[in-house]
């Protein structure tokens, strides 16, 4: 996340969508069918797969002889760092021995990687939309867990998901969203990760975990954005031997050539906006193409991203009651 809900709104323009949130119970929030989860004794390999097979980016572990203790969640970012690791310990390793690294890591059990394993921050039933929003902030956090009057998940409400719900009700909060974001001070120039597309899929991997960031822009020689690497590519990493041959290879080579058309949207190209962009436009660009953050563009280039926080941010704060 980049930034925690502390953006500042005029209390005109965020009262009506307060007062939405408030009146949105999560117990009336969309559910999935079923909650998927991992044991403590799957290996990383098939948490990573059964993660792309869902095409989820996290789930809850729960213990081999009691699936209903939850010990926390695993999440593909924090996966990413951990298998880095070992491939990242030398630059003058063979391709073999970075496959065989990767395999290695894969092939370990998750409760043998308790740094793969996050705090799970949870709300009752009865808790309202608003409430979800201040964890998600306050607590810097991409989910959180709904449970029951036993203790069991019912539901996990993502960022995305509450962004969803906001870009279909809209017309809830007609002030912020006809708003710009230079109007919303959306539009300052913040600290940006990024990395030339001639850097290769190794580095560009390296460079989002040691910079604890779920995407990266992908530059070209004048400084333009070109694409948009992400952590949800790490399955395919893994996934696809044949993404091997990559990983000392341009980023660009790895994401035109081994990523597969249905992912293609998120990162080749990125989707931009500029400070003029009105507010509820955004909200209907990360709903409809289902992504997690635009990059906002100016007269010079980047400026900064606009992540799914950023969004949240406009409508409610941590100390919001």
């Amino acid at each position: 996340l980049y930034v925690i809900l502390t953006c500042l709104v005029q209390p005109t323009t965020a009262m009506r969508s307060l007062d939405f949130l408030k009146g949105q119970p999560v117990s009336q929030f969309p559910r999935p069918e079923t909650i998927i989860t991992l044991k403590d004794t799957d290996t990383v390999y098939h948490a990573i797969s059964l993660l792309g097979d869902k095409q989820i980016l996290c789930a809850p572990v729960v213990r081999e002889d009691n699936d209903t203790e939850f010990i926390g969640l695993i999440d593909m970012s924090v996966l990413l760092r951990v298998l880095l690791a070992p491939i990242a310990q030398g630059n003058g390793k063979t391709l073999l021995e970075d496959i065989a690294a990767l395999d290695s890591a894969t092939q370990t059990a998750i409760r043998d990687m308790p740094e793969c394993i996050q705090e799970m921050h949870s709300v009752p039933e009865t808790a309202s939309l608003l409430e979800v929003c201040k964890i998600l902030g306050t607590f810097n956090v991409h989910r959180v867990a709904v449970l029951d009057e036993s203790g069991n998940i019912v539901n996990l409400v993502t960022q995305s998901a509450v962004v969803d719900v906001l870009a279909k009700n809209v017309a809830e909060f007609p002030e912020t969203a006809d708003m710009s974001l230079e109007q919303l001070n959306l539009v300052a120039a913040s600290t940006l990760v990024s990395c030339p597309s001639t850097t290769t899929t190794l580095d560009a991997f390296e460079h989002m975990a040691k910079h604890d960031v779920s995407a990266l822009p992908i530059l070209d020689a004048s400084m333009r954005l070109i694409g948009n690497l992400s952590v949800r590519s790490l399955r395919d990493l893994v996934s696809n031997h044949r993404c091997y041959k990559t990983l000392k290879h341009p980023v660009t080579e790895f994401i035109t050539a081994l990523i597969p058309d249905s992912a293609r949207d998120e990162m080749f190209p990125a989707i931009t906006c500029k400070g003029s962009t009105k507010f509820g436009t955004v909200l209907q660009k990360l709903a409809i193409s289902r992504i997690h953050r635009v990059y906002l563009e100016g007269p010079s280039g980047l400026v900064r991203i606009i992540s799914l926080s950023d969004v949240l941010a406009v409508l409610v704060t941590p100390d919001a009651s």
